[in-house]
């Protein structure tokens, strides 16, 4: 995983599981400038050890978070996931390992809703209940 993968993304989603320390992310990759397997990455982080997320500016409109860098890093007890936004915001993610699923969801066309124009929040993203085709997989464990 590289620098900047996620560069242009928006997180669809994020749920933390603690009953076995994970967490998981929902990418929407339609607009990604490096991947271009799928329409949906799934990044998994097992063994959470930290999770953190900072918003600077809290909006009353629904707004998605696009990815202006991403940084990935085998550390000496894991995997970490450091994301910036636009709009002003932070999420870094440390754990264990990491998995990444590229994949494609058919049900949500190529290109992202404009937030203005939809009427039912989740329309036109994928959600943890998206029928979903993986392309490719990759595991990083220390």
């Amino acid at each position: 995983m590289t620098a900047d993968m996620f560069q242009e993304c928006s997180i669809a989603d994020i749920r933390y599981l603690p009953l076995v320390s994970s967490v998981g992310v929902i990418v929407d990759l339609r607009a990604a400038l490096q991947l271009d397997g799928g329409n949906v990455e799934l990044l998994i982080i097992e063994g959470v050890t930290e999770l953190r997320i900072s918003n600077e500016d809290v909006f009353a409109r629904p707004m998605m978070r696009t990815v202006i860098a991403s940084t990935p890093a085998v550390e000496a007890h894991g995997y970490a996931m450091d994301l910036a936004f636009h709009p002003s915001s932070v999420m870094s993610i440390r754990g264990r390992r990491g998995i990444f699923h590229e994949g494609v969801v058919d049900e949500i066309g190529d290109t992202q809703p404009d937030l203005g124009e939809v009427s039912e929040f989740w329309g036109g993203f994928p959600d943890w209940n998206s029928p979903f085709t993986i392309c490719c997989s990759t595991i990083v464990e220390v």
